[in-house]
């Protein structure tokens, strides 16, 4: 709903557009390749979806260019088909920008903070292959899952355990009063914080503080943003003299530089959210955005269907067509600097 939603904002917004929209709901139809072949039918010139990831593997084998697809995921099975452009807010291309911009700011060596389960090995792999290709190294990896368990994970990671069982060693060699102070590991210039949502990253960003890293850069997904910026009703995103009072949340945060969407970096309110859930989450945010970004997308690509190089400036970051098809996408950075979000 909040995809279609933007999808209509921005058609509303097209004071040029003669386009008729047509919404097929996806459950109706046995495949994604049999609800294609119904638009088919009812004169589609260009299908925008599926959103599963399932459904665009579906729609591959049936597309062909009389009636061109942009699928709003990328494909299961990572196939192609000239007749289909694939837009999605696939996270592993946030993960290799970390990598890159990381690795330009002079970083070699970093440790890796991410949550236990599937999508943080992804993740993980995804930066630690592109981090690697770079010439970088991953010298510690910290696994979380319960927030009991943040501190000890980090502790762990950052050798610290290894520090204070030194001091032990050497309290039984000399008896009585010994002074001593933990050290964490020396072999790190950077964080890469791969976390599921803003809440995470305000728990771990203080504890990376207390456990001697307050000296390393720390690099942050875009979901570091996902109840902070958005939905706090006194907090917002500072860029070309727009800013707002921020709520204490913001300085738990303080330090870290972020990917965040150009919407947000630019100050920009999304078109008609409003009416479409403006009160929702993040998620639902970036899908709004998604759906915008699809309709314009869609226009343009159906006006001058170029074969090759196709790239964007959209609402969810700069696009830019593969030779698979798949849109990569490249966000903003921004940084928490004194409890506000300032764009770079």
């Amino acid at each position: 709903d909040a995809l279609v939603g933007g999808f209509f904002a921005a058609w509303y917004a097209d004071t040029d557009s003669r386009v008729a929209v047509d919404v097929l709901d996806s459950r109706r139809f046995a495949s994604a390749a049999e609800g294609y072949r119904a638009a088919r039918e009812r004169g589609a010139s260009l299908v925008v979806g599926p959103l599963d990831k399932g459904q665009v593997d579906s729609i591959l084998a049936a597309a062909d260019a009389a009636v061109p697809v942009l699928a709003l995921n990328r494909a299961a099975g990572g196939g192609a088909n000239p007749a289909v452009l694939k837009l999605s807010l696939a996270p592993e291309d946030e993960a290799q920008q970390l990598a890159r911009i990381a690795f330009a700011a002079g970083a070699r060596r970093a440790l890796l903070v991410r949550p236990r389960g599937a999508w943080g090995e992804r993740m993980q792999s995804t930066l630690r292959a592109r981090w690697s290709a770079l010439g970088g190294r991953l010298s510690g990896v910290a696994i979380y899952a319960e927030r009991a368990g943040y501190s000890n994970a980090l502790r762990a990671a950052l050798a610290l355990d290894t520090s204070a069982a030194r001091a032990r060693r050497l309290g039984a060699l000399f008896p009585g009063a010994l002074e001593t102070s933990e050290r964490r590991r020396a072999d790190l210039d950077a964080v890469f914080l791969l976390t599921r949502n803003s809440a995470e990253a305000r728990a771990f960003k203080p504890l990376l503080d207390y456990h001697y890293a307050a000296d390393l850069p720390v690099y942050s997904l875009s979901t570091a943003l996902s109840t902070v910026v958005s939905t706090a009703p006194s907090a917002t995103l500072s860029s070309a003299g727009r800013e707002r009072r921020a709520t204490g949340a913001l300085s738990d945060l303080e330090g870290i530089e972020v990917l965040t969407m150009p919407w947000r970096a630019a100050g920009l309110e999304l078109p008609g959210l409003d009416a479409h859930g403006g009160a929702g989450s993040d998620a639902l945010h970036a899908l709004h955005a998604l759906g915008a970004d699809a309709y314009r997308l869609a226009r343009r690509w159906w006006r001058s269907r170029p074969e090759t190089g196709l790239r964007f400036d959209g609402l969810t970051a700069h696009l830019a067509a593969d030779r698979s098809g798949s849109f990569q996408r490249t966000l903003k950075l921004a940084e928490f600097d004194r409890g506000r979000l300032l764009a770079r």
